[in-house]
């Protein structure tokens, strides 16, 4: 199906570090919004493993309830699918193996200039 998306790589275009889905006849950025189907003269790339910063133990934390929805999610909806977010605001995504345990986290600061990981994010079950 031409809707799986096969990987996710830095955008050549915006220099995203991995918001450029790829698919099996075009690729999409959901940085800068480029979107490019593939041909002869602009060939699929092959998928690229990158890691930009060490990957630590995953942490506990101390989350804050939400008092308003985020990114219009209410908050039983944020509970459910493991987004919080810490007393500095930093927000924190949980990731999760196929058996459904907790196996990495993602973090996203305020202004999301920065967005870093801890945990095993090589076992979260959308990448295998």
């Amino acid at each position: 199906m031409a809707d799986d998306c096969i990987a996710h790589q830095p955008c050549p275009d915006c220099g995203s570090s991995d918001a450029l889905a790829i698919y099996q006849d075009h690729s999409y950025c959901f940085s800068c919004s480029t979107r490019t189907v593939f041909t002869e003269q602009h060939p699929r790339p092959q998928p690229v493993q990158t890691r930009l910063h060490p990957v630590g133990p995953m942490r506990d934390f101390v989350s804050t309830p939400w008092e308003a929805p985020y990114r219009g999610l209410d908050t039983t909806t944020l509970e459910q699918y493991g987004i919080s977010r810490t007393d500095g605001g930093i927000t924190v995504f949980q990731y999760r193996d196929s058996s459904g345990k907790r196996c990495a986290n993602k973090y996203r600061n305020a202004d999301k200039s920065r967005v870093w990981w801890d945990g095993d994010v090589s076992a979260v079950s959308w990448l295998s």
